[in-house]
């Protein structure tokens, strides 16, 4: 039914070029939330709704490091991505027909801000995806179930969330309900028993609802 996809099927254009870029200003810039090779130095570069930081903003370019997320989009063209080293998750209402500004933020009390859990310990509404310097998976990953619901892979905090919709909101709230790996909303030890997780990479939920996740470590 996508006019992109005749007859269901989706072929290649490796010659295709991309037709949007998110997070940054053009298409010849990698920097973190603007800053790279430290121009901002000593002051780390704050986020904002038009920004992302996938690589450390020390380095230079890609070349030099980066991170792996997977994204989803829902039923309405939305699509949520998880900005890596800025701990938190946006969502970018219908991109494609709409502009490249991220239009709401989960994990962050703002999208200002960028510290793993706020610069605190785990709650129900903060995230840690990014381990310090040279320490840790550099992976996350976030979905969004039949319901509505946003399931993150809350990576550094070795759990998963769950940020349930909310018909009033007409979206995911900003806190979650269910937590996998840990046995409240307040802890993030890791572990190998089978309710317990060590660093969660990404999370799939199937039509029946069985959640698939890829436990990292």
């Amino acid at each position: 039914t996508d006019i992109d996809c005749p007859d269901s099927t989706c072929p290649i254009d490796p010659d295709r070029p991309a037709d949007i870029v998110l997070g940054q200003p053009n298409f010849n810039t990698s920097a973190c939330n603007g800053d790279s090779a430290f121009q901002s130095y000593p002051n780390a570069p704050l986020p904002t709704a038009t920004t992302l930081c996938g690589v450390l903003w020390n380095q230079v370019s890609i070349s030099e490091g980066g991170s792996a997320v997977t994204m989803v989009t829902d039923p309405s063209g939305n699509l949520y991505v998880p900005d890596f080293f800025n701990n938190r998750i946006l969502r970018y209402d219908d991109p494609f027909n709409t502009d490249t500004v991220a239009d709401y933020v989960w994990g962050q009390p703002g999208f200002d801000h960028k510290e793993c859990n706020e610069g605190g310990t785990p709650n129900n509404s903060n995230l840690c995806l990014a381990p310090p310097p040279g320490l840790g998976m550099l992976k996350s990953g976030v979905e969004i179930d039949l319901n509505g619901n946003l399931w993150v892979a809350d990576t550094q905090n070795n759990r998963v969330l769950r940020f349930p919709w909310e018909p009033i909101l007409g979206r995911p709230g900003p806190t979650a309900d269910l937590v996998w790996g840990q046995p409240d909303l307040s802890s993030k030890t890791s572990g190998a028993g089978l309710n317990q997780l060590n660093k969660p990479t990404s999370v799939r939920i199937d039509d029946g609802g069985t959640v698939y996740v890829a436990d990292g470590g």
